[in-house]
Protein backbone atom coordinates (compact mmCIF):
# COMPACT_ATOMS: atom_id res chain seq x y z
CA UNK A 1 0.00 0.00 0.00
CA UNK A 2 1.36 2.97 -1.43
CA UNK A 3 2.74 5.79 1.70
CA UNK A 4 0.89 9.33 1.58
CA UNK A 5 2.56 11.21 4.50
CA UNK A 6 1.53 12.69 7.15
CA UNK A 7 -1.67 13.50 8.91
CA UNK A 8 -1.97 16.42 11.96
CA UNK A 9 -5.24 16.40 14.79
CA UNK A 10 -5.41 19.41 16.50
CA UNK A 11 -6.86 19.54 20.10
CA UNK A 12 -8.64 21.96 22.28
CA UNK A 13 -9.10 25.56 21.22
CA UNK A 14 -7.27 24.98 18.22
CA UNK A 15 -7.49 24.67 14.39
CA UNK A 16 -5.38 22.79 11.40
CA UNK A 17 -3.91 26.73 11.37
CA UNK A 18 -1.94 26.32 14.73
CA UNK A 19 -0.14 23.32 13.06
CA UNK A 20 1.22 24.69 9.94
CA UNK A 21 4.81 25.51 11.53
CA UNK A 22 4.83 22.16 12.25
CA UNK A 23 3.90 20.71 8.93
CA UNK A 24 5.80 22.93 7.30
CA UNK A 25 9.14 22.01 9.50
CA UNK A 26 8.08 18.35 8.89
CA UNK A 27 7.60 18.85 4.80
CA UNK A 28 11.41 20.32 4.58
CA UNK A 29 13.18 17.26 6.39
CA UNK A 30 11.38 14.68 5.18
CA UNK A 31 9.64 15.66 1.27
CA UNK A 32 6.07 14.19 2.03
CA UNK A 33 3.36 15.60 2.18
CA UNK A 34 1.78 17.03 5.25
CA UNK A 35 -2.37 17.06 5.94
CA UNK A 36 -3.64 19.25 8.22
CA UNK A 37 -7.43 18.46 9.32
CA UNK A 38 -10.12 20.64 11.38
CA UNK A 39 -11.96 18.58 13.68
CA UNK A 40 -16.10 18.61 12.83
CA UNK A 41 -17.01 22.56 14.31
CA UNK A 42 -13.34 23.74 14.45
CA UNK A 43 -11.47 25.83 12.28
CA UNK A 44 -13.08 25.68 8.62
CA UNK A 45 -14.81 22.47 9.29
CA UNK A 46 -18.76 22.13 9.52
CA UNK A 47 -20.22 21.42 12.90
CA UNK A 48 -21.76 18.07 13.53
CA UNK A 49 -25.92 18.30 14.48
CA UNK A 50 -25.81 16.31 17.37
CA UNK A 51 -24.04 15.70 21.03
CA UNK A 52 -22.10 12.44 20.19
CA UNK A 53 -18.59 13.19 21.19
CA UNK A 54 -15.80 12.19 21.43
CA UNK A 55 -17.49 9.68 19.54
CA UNK A 56 -18.36 11.45 16.50
CA UNK A 57 -15.11 12.86 16.11
CA UNK A 58 -13.51 9.58 15.50
CA UNK A 59 -15.83 8.12 13.50
CA UNK A 60 -15.28 10.76 10.68
CA UNK A 61 -11.46 10.48 11.45
CA UNK A 62 -11.52 7.05 10.76
CA UNK A 63 -13.81 7.29 7.77
CA UNK A 64 -11.09 9.85 6.30
CA UNK A 65 -8.49 7.15 7.15
CA UNK A 66 -10.48 4.44 5.87
CA UNK A 67 -10.75 5.93 2.73
CA UNK A 68 -7.24 6.99 2.16
CA UNK A 69 -5.69 5.13 -1.02
CA UNK A 70 -2.57 4.18 1.04
CA UNK A 71 -0.92 4.62 4.71
CA UNK A 72 -0.33 7.46 6.62
CA UNK A 73 1.83 8.52 9.36
CA UNK A 74 -0.84 10.19 11.69
CA UNK A 75 0.25 12.26 14.64
CA UNK A 76 -2.84 13.77 17.37
CA UNK A 77 -2.14 16.78 20.07
CA UNK A 78 -4.02 16.41 23.37
CA UNK A 79 -7.46 15.85 22.92
CA UNK A 80 -6.57 15.45 19.27
CA UNK A 81 -4.33 12.51 20.34
CA UNK A 82 -7.27 10.68 21.67
CA UNK A 83 -9.57 11.13 18.61
CA UNK A 84 -6.73 10.19 16.24
CA UNK A 85 -5.85 6.88 18.54
CA UNK A 86 -8.99 5.48 18.52
CA UNK A 87 -9.23 5.90 15.15
CA UNK A 88 -5.93 4.50 14.19
CA UNK A 89 -7.22 1.44 16.08
CA UNK A 90 -10.08 1.27 13.62
CA UNK A 91 -7.90 1.49 10.51
CA UNK A 92 -4.66 -0.29 11.41
CA UNK A 93 -4.02 -1.15 7.68
CA UNK A 94 -3.78 2.66 7.17
CA UNK A 95 -1.28 3.24 9.77
CA UNK A 96 2.41 3.23 8.95
CA UNK A 97 3.13 4.72 12.26
CA UNK A 98 1.03 6.98 14.82
CA UNK A 99 1.97 9.68 17.07
CA UNK A 100 0.67 10.64 20.32
CA UNK A 101 1.64 14.46 21.24
CA UNK A 102 0.40 15.04 24.95
CA UNK A 103 -2.57 12.62 24.70
CA UNK A 104 -4.88 13.58 27.14
CA UNK A 105 -5.13 10.13 29.50
CA UNK A 106 -7.20 11.49 32.34
CA UNK A 107 -9.66 14.28 32.98
CA UNK A 108 -7.80 17.14 33.41
CA UNK A 109 -6.38 18.23 37.19
CA UNK A 110 -7.98 21.79 37.29
CA UNK A 111 -10.19 23.32 39.50
CA UNK A 112 -10.02 26.60 37.83
CA UNK A 113 -11.24 27.92 34.59
CA UNK A 114 -11.49 25.22 32.54
CA UNK A 115 -13.33 23.03 35.56
CA UNK A 116 -16.25 25.83 35.47
CA UNK A 117 -16.23 25.97 31.67
CA UNK A 118 -17.30 21.87 31.70
CA UNK A 119 -19.96 22.23 33.81
CA UNK A 120 -22.28 22.35 31.35
CA UNK A 121 -22.42 22.84 27.12
CA UNK A 122 -24.60 25.86 27.21
CA UNK A 123 -22.82 27.65 29.72
CA UNK A 124 -19.32 26.21 28.04
CA UNK A 125 -20.65 28.14 24.93
CA UNK A 126 -21.71 31.43 26.90
CA UNK A 127 -18.55 32.00 28.77
CA UNK A 128 -15.84 30.53 25.70
CA UNK A 129 -17.48 33.59 23.67
CA UNK A 130 -16.74 36.41 26.77
CA UNK A 131 -12.73 35.09 27.17
CA UNK A 132 -10.36 37.62 26.97
CA UNK A 133 -7.15 37.47 26.23
CA UNK A 134 -5.80 37.77 29.26
CA UNK A 135 -8.11 35.24 31.11
CA UNK A 136 -7.01 32.84 28.43
CA UNK A 137 -3.59 33.44 28.65
CA UNK A 138 -3.46 33.38 32.40
CA UNK A 139 -5.10 29.92 32.11
CA UNK A 140 -2.92 28.39 30.05
CA UNK A 141 0.20 29.69 31.98
CA UNK A 142 -1.72 28.09 35.36
CA UNK A 143 -2.41 24.66 34.13
CA UNK A 144 1.12 24.41 32.13
CA UNK A 145 -0.33 24.55 28.56
CA UNK A 146 2.37 26.73 28.53
CA UNK A 147 5.48 27.55 30.69
CA UNK A 148 5.95 31.07 30.15
CA UNK A 149 4.69 33.54 28.42
CA UNK A 150 7.70 33.59 25.47
CA UNK A 151 6.41 30.51 24.22
CA UNK A 152 3.20 31.20 23.41
CA UNK A 153 3.00 31.86 19.25
CA UNK A 154 2.34 35.66 18.42
CA UNK A 155 -1.41 36.50 17.77
CA UNK A 156 -2.00 32.73 19.07
CA UNK A 157 -4.05 33.76 21.82
CA UNK A 158 -6.13 36.55 20.45
CA UNK A 159 -6.85 34.22 17.46
CA UNK A 160 -8.30 31.75 19.88
CA UNK A 161 -10.60 34.32 21.29
CA UNK A 162 -11.55 35.72 18.16
CA UNK A 163 -12.95 32.12 16.41
CA UNK A 164 -14.55 32.15 19.89
CA UNK A 165 -16.81 34.58 18.49
CA UNK A 166 -18.23 32.03 16.11
CA UNK A 167 -21.10 30.43 17.47
CA UNK A 168 -20.15 27.00 15.81
CA UNK A 169 -16.74 27.16 17.22
CA UNK A 170 -17.69 28.07 21.01
CA UNK A 171 -20.07 25.50 20.48
CA UNK A 172 -17.36 22.83 19.32
CA UNK A 173 -14.98 23.55 21.69
CA UNK A 174 -18.02 23.20 24.30
CA UNK A 175 -18.91 19.88 23.65
CA UNK A 176 -15.39 18.89 23.54
CA UNK A 177 -14.62 20.71 27.34
CA UNK A 178 -17.63 18.79 28.45
CA UNK A 179 -16.15 15.46 27.04
CA UNK A 180 -12.58 15.54 28.69
CA UNK A 181 -14.13 15.94 31.44
CA UNK A 182 -16.90 13.60 31.66
CA UNK A 183 -16.58 11.64 28.24
CA UNK A 184 -13.13 10.88 28.21
CA UNK A 185 -12.30 7.57 26.42
CA UNK A 186 -9.92 5.28 28.22
CA UNK A 187 -6.73 4.16 26.89
CA UNK A 188 -3.93 1.54 27.70
CA UNK A 189 -0.67 0.67 26.19
CA UNK A 190 -2.40 -2.74 25.07
CA UNK A 191 -4.62 -0.63 23.19
CA UNK A 192 -1.29 -0.54 20.39
CA UNK A 193 -0.16 -3.83 20.55
CA UNK A 194 -0.61 -4.14 17.06
CA UNK A 195 0.17 -0.14 15.71
CA UNK A 196 3.43 1.29 15.33
CA UNK A 197 2.97 3.81 18.22
CA UNK A 198 5.16 6.53 19.82
CA UNK A 199 4.13 8.98 22.50
CA UNK A 200 5.90 12.20 23.03
CA UNK A 201 5.21 13.91 26.33
CA UNK A 202 5.97 17.10 27.72
CA UNK A 203 7.29 17.13 31.61
CA UNK A 204 6.17 20.77 32.41
CA UNK A 205 2.31 20.39 31.72
CA UNK A 206 0.38 20.70 35.15
CA UNK A 207 -3.02 19.81 34.22
CA UNK A 208 -2.36 16.25 32.75
CA UNK A 209 0.31 13.53 34.28
CA UNK A 210 1.59 10.53 32.35
CA UNK A 211 -0.43 7.10 33.57
CA UNK A 212 1.31 4.56 35.55
CA UNK A 213 0.79 2.23 33.06
CA UNK A 214 2.72 4.22 30.31
CA UNK A 215 5.66 5.20 32.25
CA UNK A 216 7.19 1.93 30.74
CA UNK A 217 5.78 2.60 27.40
CA UNK A 218 7.72 0.98 24.62
CA UNK A 219 8.30 3.88 22.37
CA UNK A 220 8.09 6.98 24.81
CA UNK A 221 9.72 9.76 24.55
CA UNK A 222 9.77 12.63 27.04
CA UNK A 223 10.61 16.06 26.30
CA UNK A 224 11.10 18.89 28.83
CA UNK A 225 7.94 21.07 27.72
CA UNK A 226 4.69 22.15 28.57
CA UNK A 227 1.76 20.79 27.11
CA UNK A 228 1.44 22.69 23.60
CA UNK A 229 5.26 22.21 22.81
CA UNK A 230 4.37 21.14 19.05
CA UNK A 231 3.02 24.75 18.91
CA UNK A 232 5.91 26.07 20.63
CA UNK A 233 8.42 24.46 19.44
CA UNK A 234 7.55 23.28 15.86
CA UNK A 235 11.00 22.56 14.63
CA UNK A 236 12.44 20.51 17.27
CA UNK A 237 9.31 18.65 17.14
CA UNK A 238 9.97 17.92 13.45
CA UNK A 239 13.06 16.87 14.31
CA UNK A 240 12.00 14.60 16.91
CA UNK A 241 8.73 13.26 14.74
CA UNK A 242 11.54 12.42 12.12
CA UNK A 243 13.98 10.83 14.18
CA UNK A 244 11.72 8.41 15.86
Amino acid sequence: MEYLGWVIIHGLLSSADDFVPLAQHLHERTGSPVWLLDLPGFGRSPFLGHNDVPDAYIDALHQIIATAPGRIRLIGHSFGAIIAAKAAQMAQSHIEQLFLLQPVLHRPQSLGLQHWLSASTKLSKFLLKRLTPKALTNMMLREGVFSEASEIPEKYVETIVRNLSSPRIAAANARVLQALHYRLPSISPVDFSNINTTIIWGTKDKAYTLPEPFHCFSHLQLVPYAHHFPMSYPQETAQLLNRL
